[in-house]
């Protein structure tokens, strides 16, 4: 059995007890479970010291497994809960510095309830913790404004499209008593019943309005209007489970997802999570996201781009990194009230081939003369038109080598553009 394995049976083992007995189970948690999990600590393993959520999950049952089960040896108990407590911090600071997290919301939805355990945990098993914890409030906020006006983020990394957790913002809500995150919590708790919201009801008022947002280190801005939210991805590409996905737009408008992310690949297949074989996947590589790219080449895996939040209407980000032999390489994004404007501007002492690229499961035509495209989906029309194109551009539209991961036939346009010194492109989607 793994030991992330043995950490969900812990949890789970360990939060039964609190109804039921646990005789006959300390043997099995002593030997099979909490045993395992002392040598990863013993031997320094990234499953707990590193800033992942494998590390968050770990960390948390080995905290709770030491409360619940080790009632009989209370010095043991102690420094295995001080050590999970030390291990863990990399992983909160992961989650709790802006909100986000740089492995996509798919894991940022699986560690929740893990993380919501520790922190409920914590006030029963301390008078006062060995160890300042960091705040889950940015985690409230990013639920509330990180999502579109379907509820959904934008699934980048190895994520698909399924709303985010409530349970941290329950435990926060609950903690803060923050009456707003409160009604959100209670809306997702209709929609899908859970009994840990329960626990944590807190009276609450109305769910407000979305509001422009940065996620700096998760390198995500999301820009809100009525009914409408645009999205610029940065941030690192050597994070766990990213992608190579710097620049990435989507775009919400007239409910529809007019941009997808194609998400992660399904399963396990062979060399996913191994370097290098996991960049042979087309939905890991630059060629399956709505972003600026050299050709048809990767973005660097060390890349990184700072995301800046101009004002609530306008993002912007740095991709000199992501588009090596540029010189300077921005691309801002234009939230208005009819339209999103994207301006990539690209600087290269020696010239360059530069793709732009949408991806999209709208259906698609164009228009390769007047550099137009015509997006058509759930009787919904949505149009892009470009400003600044170079001589020699070349639009096209095909379809993508794979589906989205909800099973959507997707189509990948290209502006493609040889020999760039100096690029001023302004992509207009309306």
């Amino acid at each position: 059995m793994s030991t992330l394995n043995s950490s969900h049976l812990l949890l789970a083992a360990g939060t039964a007890a609190d109804w039921s007995s646990a005789t006959g189970l300390e043997e099995s948690v002593l030997i099979r479970w909490i045993g395992p999990h002392t040598c990863l600590h013993a031997d320094k393993e990234n499953f707990v010291d590193a800033a992942t959520n494998i590390a968050a999950i770990h960390n948390t049952a080995t905290f709770v497994a030491s409360a619940v089960f080790l009632e009989k040896s209370p010095v043991q108990a102690a420094a295995l809960a001080r050590e999970s407590l030390v291990s863990i911090q990399p992983a909160l600071r992961m989650i709790t510095t802006d909100g986000g997290t740089q492995e996509g919301p798919g894991y940022w939805t699986y560690q929740s309830r893990a993380l919501a355990t520790l922190y409920s945990t914590l006030p029963n098993a301390y008078a006062t913790p060995p160890m300042a914890m960091p705040s889950p409030a940015k985690m409230s906020n990013y639920v509330l404004n990180s999502t579109g006006p379907d509820n959904l983020p934008v699934p980048f990394a190895d994520a698909d499209p399924n709303p985010l957790s409530p349970l941290m913002p329950a435990w926060d809500a609950y903690a803060r008593k923050a009456p707003a995150v409160a009604a959100w919590v209670a809306r997702e708790l209709k929609a899908k019943p859970d009994a840990h919201l329960m626990w944590w009801w807190t009276p609450s008022t109305s769910v407000p309005a979305k509001v422009s947002s940065l996620y700096p280190q998760t390198g995500l801005a999301a820009l809100h209007l009525p009914g409408g939210t645009a999205t610029l991805k940065g941030g690192d590409n050597a994070a766990n489970h990213a992608h190579l996905d710097l620049g990435s737009v989507s775009f919400y408008r007239r409910g529809v997802q007019w941009s997808v992310d194609p998400g992660g690949e399904k399963g396990s297949p062979p060399g996913y999570y191994s370097e290098p074989t996991r960049w042979n996947y087309w939905k890991t590589k630059t060629a399956s996201h709505s972003t600026l790219m050299i050709g048809a080449n990767n973005q660097p895996r060390s890349a990184k781009a700072a995301t800046t939040l101009v004002n609530a209407t306008t993002a912007s980000v740095n991709l000199v990194g992501a588009l090596p032999g540029t010189t300077s390489a921005s691309r801002t994004v234009v939230h208005g009230s009819t339209s999103m404007a994207i301006k990539d501007v690209v600087r290269s002492d020696s010239a360059l081939p530069l793709t732009w690229q949408w991806v999209t499961d709208a259906a698609v035509s164009i228009n390769p003369d007047t550099k137009r495209v015509v997006l058509r989906k759930n009787g919904q029309t949505a149009y892009i038109r470009f400003e600044g194109v170079p001589a020699g551009a070349v639009l096209t539209a095909a379809p993508a080598p794979e589906t989205s991961s909800t099973g959507a036939v997707l189509t990948v346009v290209k502006l493609s553009m040889p020999n760039v010194t100096s690029l001023n492109l302004t992509s207009i989607v309306w």
